[in-house]
């Protein structure tokens, strides 16, 4: 089976992984009490408006989107990591396998 482990782009994307700082441990000492996001008053208006269909603050709404969207992204990474590492690895799906899979994902 053929395998890219000696090819400088798997180097580079191997010293890439190795060296980066995961996102979370990017917010350690950060001061995030005092962070202030910039919204267009026709943005505020409809954060307002889900706020108050869903019962929440719209800080607290806005609050708990960007955890919800840097929790997806940490398990994004992490699948990318793996895939990577798997790829790596020599360990690969035939075009098929793989049309099943996204057939799959795309009718749940």
């Amino acid at each position: 089976m053929w395998s890219d482990r000696g090819h400088p782009r798997t180097r580079a994307r191997q010293d890439i992984l190795s060296n980066a700082a995961p996102l979370d441990s990017a917010f350690v000492g950060c001061n995030t009490l005092s962070m202030e996001v910039q919204f267009t008053p026709e943005q505020e208006v409809r954060l307002s408006q889900i706020a108050s269909v869903e019962g929440v603050a719209p800080a607290r709404l806005v609050r708990d989107a960007a955890l919800l969207l840097i929790e997806d992204d940490l398990r994004f990474r992490e699948g990318v990591r793996k895939g990577i590492e798997q790829a790596d690895q020599g360990m690969f799906i035939d075009e098929a396998e793989m049309d099943a899979r996204v057939s799959r994902m795309l009718s749940n």
